[in-house]
């Protein structure tokens, strides 16, 4: 898929998402992603309490996660048409190249705004972001996530490729191998 492409997929009968590339203008975007996510969303994705962050922290951070050259990784965004407005942003994901291994590992993460969590959509983020990193050339995902984070627990043991937990203090290193699928028993 290019970047000029949009995918389209149906998650409830009455859910259709939309997967738009992220790019550096979408900065707004990624602050009102964040203005619709509480203090446990919060402290899931970026792993410290921003209860209160300045408006300018906030905008410093969302200008960084928006610039994601292709020789770093790829980012999307998932819209939505909600009562507030048609093509809202529910969520995003990424995947960025880590390590010196000719981009053979990648770190991912998936946001989803509160009121959109538990319908499906971060499973299918996920899984999309896995499928475009394996074409890509990516083994293996890795990410970093609290461990009373169920929700994204139960997210990773969903993909058809196997995934390791190692619990560190408070949170799990995970590991995803996406050269090989998992065995059904």
């Amino acid at each position: 898929m290019t970047k000029d492409e949009y995918q389209r997929f149906e998650i409830l009968p009455d859910l259709v998402i939309k997967l738009k590339p992220l790019d550096s203008d979408d900065v707004d975007e990624l602050l009102d992603l964040f203005d619709h996510m509480g203090p446990e969303s919060r402290y899931n994705r970026f792993h410290t309490p921003l209860n209160h962050p300045s408006e300018e922290f906030v905008r410093e951070r969302a200008e960084i996660l928006a610039d994601v050259p292709p020789d770093v990784g790829e980012a999307w965004l998932l819209l939505t048409d909600l009562p507030e407005g048609k093509d809202t942003v529910i969520g995003g994901g990424r995947y960025i190249f880590v390590g010196e291994d000719e981009h053979r590992s990648a770190e991912v993460s998936v946001a989803i705004r509160d009121d959109m969590q538990g319908k499906g959509i971060g499973t299918h983020m996920l899984r999309f972001l896995a499928e475009e990193a394996k074409e890509n050339g990516v083994v293996r995902l890795i990410a970093t996530i609290v461990s009373a984070n169920m929700g994204a627990v139960r997210i990773l043991e969903r993909l058809p490729y196997p995934v390791s937990f190692t619990l560190i203090g408070s949170e799990y290193e995970v590991e995803v191998d996406l050269t090989r699928k998992k065995i059904r028993g």
